[in-house]
């Protein structure tokens, strides 16, 4: 009779741990389904702050030359859209140069600067994105990439999505959009990111990773993190860098948007 109690017993235990992985597997599933099978609109805002102090004779010289150089900036971006490729690349790297002139002048004179915003549009394992000019249209079912310059199209070769790094253990990092998020640390070329990630939501930087040179260590390592990035900052001295999603909108997308013939993505409105 007492072995046949113990019996019971541990076949109830048994059961018991067999539920429990069950569950937690399909907890597992849920999570990556939610990934795979989410769709909607994350804008990503790219902004430098420094809090440097000068003169107020400095700080009208830095201002005009700031005024300056976002006018010539905005005119690149404006033109790199509708340049033939070989003008866009050349606009490119003048974009490049005005952003970072930018940057060491906001930097001396202190304030906020808004350097760019990026629209991912997502569905399923398909991604859109649209920043200053540049189009992608990136299918990873089929690990098919294009962009348009001019309204030409363009193959864009794509890097395989690396392995997701595990966050277990790491801190919570502050509620972004009412979720809760991980704080993990990324280190690239002597630099030291704070990033906060919501595990789960889709990885704008994952499903955009490219196999070209113009993909920074900074992107490559945050295309491992298992979710949505939603701030991204670095602080250097008096400036601080910093990616922050500033939209992220659940949403149906039509299947025409993500037509292989269609001229570029545009954001659709509500």
């Amino acid at each position: 009779m007492r072995q046949t109690r113990q019996l019971i017993k541990h076949a109830t235990a048994l059961q018991f741990l067999l539920t429990f992985w069950v569950i937690a597997g399909a907890q597992v599933q849920a999570a990556t389904a939610s990934a795979d099978e989410w769709q909607g609109v994350i804008s990503v805002e790219q902004t430098l702050r420094s809090s440097a102090g000068v003169t107020n004779e400095d700080h009208a010289e830095l201002e005009r030359l700031a005024t300056l150089l976002e006018a010539r900036l905005r005119e690149a971006r404006a033109s790199q859209s509708t340049a033939p490729p070989t003008v866009a690349r050349v606009l490119k790297e003048d974009i490049g140069f005005f952003e970072s002139e930018l940057e060491r002048v906001v930097i001396a004179r202190g304030g906020e600067l808004v350097l760019g915003r990026t629209e991912y549009l997502v569905k399923n394992r398909r991604l859109l994105v649209a920043s200053d000019g540049l189009r992608l249209d990136l299918d990873r079912a089929h690990q098919r990439g294009t962009g348009y310059v001019g309204g030409v199209a363009h193959p864009v070769p794509l890097l395989a999505i690396p392995e997701a790094v595990d966050l277990t253990g790491k801190p919570d990092g502050a509620t972004a959009f009412d979720r809760a998020t991980k704080r993990t640390e990324i280190r690239e070329g002597g630099r030291v990111w704070q990033v906060d990630v919501i595990v789960g939501l889709p990885n704008p930087w994952a499903l955009g990773l490219l196999a070209t040179q113009q993909e920074s260590d900074l992107f490559r390592a945050l295309a491992t993190l298992p979710g949505l990035p939603v701030t991204i900052e670095e602080t250097q001295g008096e400036a601080v860098r910093r990616m922050r999603v500033v939209k992220l909108e659940a949403r149906a997308l039509p299947d025409a948007l993500f037509a292989p013939d269609a001229a570029g993505p545009v954001i659709p409105e509500r």
